[in-house]
């Protein structure tokens, strides 16, 4: 890496997952607003140089790389983890707490939207987590029960990145990851719902 502001990491990852549709994505976050960072030592991860493109307007602090834990932007995050199958992952950033929010918009999302959403959110398994702690056996689990079409959905509200994540991109992807990125950001801080 010779020149400072030249995004090698970009181009490394557009390689990995899909070049054309990978730098449509990219190009329409940077212009809206959007920030590169190159995360090196990603915590909890055997990842050495991560790429995470952010959404600054969220919070002050950089991203922590990744995008499953502690994420305080929207946008994505790529990394390689070399002790599986696909060694190269990105996945959509949503930040805590943010999934009941938007679970909660489904109605204001478009039918794409609202498809891509329904379909990449993590349905209730029953794992627990949500009620480990509670001694009583009386707290309700997390989960908000939604109807889309003739189906009935449990839609996790504290795992969002479990399934909100590829190997791969295509300007399918690209368009829906796009306008989960748009509606998400609707709901930051600060901004007025529409």
């Amino acid at each position: 890496m010779f020149h400072r502001d030249y995004p090698y990491t970009s181009d490394i990852y557009a390689r990995l997952f899909g070049e054309a549709a990978f730098k449509k994505l990219e190009n329409r976050m940077l212009s809206q607003g959007y920030k590169r960072f190159d995360i090196f030592d990603v915590t909890a991860s055997d990842c050495k140089l991560s790429l995470t493109i952010a959404n600054p307007k969220w919070s002050d602090s950089p991203p922590n790389g990744g995008f499953e834990y502690k994420i305080k932007h929207t946008g994505i995050s790529a990394r390689l983890d070399p002790y599986v199958n696909n060694p190269a992952v990105f996945g959509l950033c949503i930040p805590k707490g943010l999934m009941q929010s938007l679970i909660e918009s489904l109605d204001s999302m478009d039918g794409q939207l609202k498809d891509f959403f329904i379909k990449c959110t993590t349905k209730c398994w029953n794992c627990n987590y949500c009620i480990q702690t509670d001694k009583t056996g009386s707290r309700p689990k997390v989960y908000i029960t939604v109807i889309f079409g003739d189906d009935e959905y449990r839609l996790c509200t504290y795992f969002p990145g479990y399934n909100y994540c590829w190997s791969h991109i295509d300007d399918s992807l690209a368009e829906n990851l796009i306008e989960m990125l748009l509606f998400m950001d609707r709901l930051a801080p600060g901004k007025p719902q529409k």
